[in-house]
């Protein structure tokens, strides 16, 4: 069950007692529901999931953190009601897809530079591709699996296939995209090096703001 604002407010409460105040909501993506307050005096963020790999992950790549790709510290994960939370340091920002043409000209340096510092994190550490995990392993085992992947329901997405099927535009497209997408498949070599952001978690423009992603690990 979704953490409710009330929920939040009262495990925080709880948890933190009087090191914590002024709580209040920031907004709610695909897979969590964030607010900040003051802990101790300073300015933090808690999310509330059911994924707690998606807090490891942040974890992990905000040992990353430099001057060109900023990314928050996680400072704690732990379990809340039936999910989890984790509180992060909280730094400010826009999401891309809100800025007008100025602004998106204006962001543009700063992100370009995220991307090539992201671009230069070593990774010979880990191995496979696809959606990674928290200890630097990939579900497939080359570049073209991974991408095929896209036809497979996961736990996170179930019944794509049936609503699909029931909606006026049916299944036929996807089918004859993706029997394209396994000829062209066939030919891709078979490591490829990129990064794409994370669904439900747009890319944003500011301090502290770079989110992670990465589909090839190895």
């Amino acid at each position: 069950m979704p953490m409710t604002d009330a929920a939040a407010c009262r495990f925080v409460a709880d948890y933190y007692g009087p090191r914590a105040a002024g709580m209040r909501g920031l907004g709610a993506g695909e897979w969590s529901r964030a607010y900040t307050f003051a802990l101790d005096g300073r300015e933090v963020v808690i999310r509330f999931g059911d994924h707690v790999e998606d807090f490891c992950k942040d974890q992990v790549m905000a040992a990353h953190s430099r001057a060109a790709l900023p990314i928050p510290a996680v400072i704690e994960i732990g379990a809340a009601g039936d999910g989890y939370f984790a509180v992060s340091e909280r730094e400010h920002g826009e999401l891309l897809d809100g800025l007008d043409g100025d602004g998106m000209q204006a962001a543009l340096p700063g992100l370009l530079a995220a991307l090539d510092a992201l671009r230069a994190i070593d990774t010979s550490g880990t191995e496979g591709y696809g959606i990674w995990a928290s200890d630097g392993t990939g579900p497939a085992a080359s570049w073209a699996q991974a991408l095929l992947a896209i036809s497979q329901e996961t736990a996170r997405v179930p019944g794509w296939r049936a609503a699909l099927a029931a909606s006026p535009v049916g299944t036929r497209p996807f089918d004859q995209a993706y029997a394209r997408l396994r000829e062209l498949a066939e030919g891709l070599p078979a490591e490829r090096h990129i990064r794409a952001r994370r669904l439900g978690q747009p890319q944003r423009a500011g301090p502290g703001s770079a989110d992670h992603c990465g589909d090839r690990l190895g």
